[in-house]
C-alpha cells in the first residue's frame, strides 16, 4: 500500500487546539485542490495529505461523512490515517460555503 493522495499545506487551515480539528472553508482552497483524491494504490478510499507549514510533516486524512442540512450539504469530515498514535484523533472539516 502506498499513499498517493492530493497534497495540501496547513496554511489554508485553522487549526482548533481543544478539538484537534483543522478546517477551513471550500472556496479558500486552491480550485486544483481535490480533497477526495484516491488515497491508496490499492483501494478507494478517498481523502487528502495535509503538509504542515511549520514543520513539513505529513499526515494523510480519510473521508469520514458529511454534514448536510436539509439535503444542503454543509461540511464534510476526514479522519487521520496515522500509525501515530498522537495523531490519531486529529480530524478536518471542509465548510461547504
Amino acid at each position: 500500500m502506498r499513499i498517493i493522495a492530493d497534497k495540501i499545506s496547513t496554511k489554508y487551515f485553522t487549526y482548533d487546539k481543544e478539538n484537534k480539528t483543522f478546517s477551513a472553508e471550500a472556496s479558500d482552497l486552491p480550485t486544483t485542490f481535490n480533497f477526495y483524491s484516491r488515497v491508496f494504490n490499492d483501494a478507494c478510499d478517498s481523502g487528502f495529505t495535509l503538509i504542515s507549514e511549520k514543520t513539513g510533516n505529513e499526515i494523510t486524512f480519510t473521508f469520514e461523512k458529511e454534514d448536510r442540512q436539509e439535503g444542503e450539504l454543509m461540511g464534510t469530515w476526514f479522519n487521520s490515517y496515522s500509525k501515530d498514535n498522537s495523531l490519531k484523533d486529529i480530524k478536518v472539516l471542509i465548510i461547504n460555503d
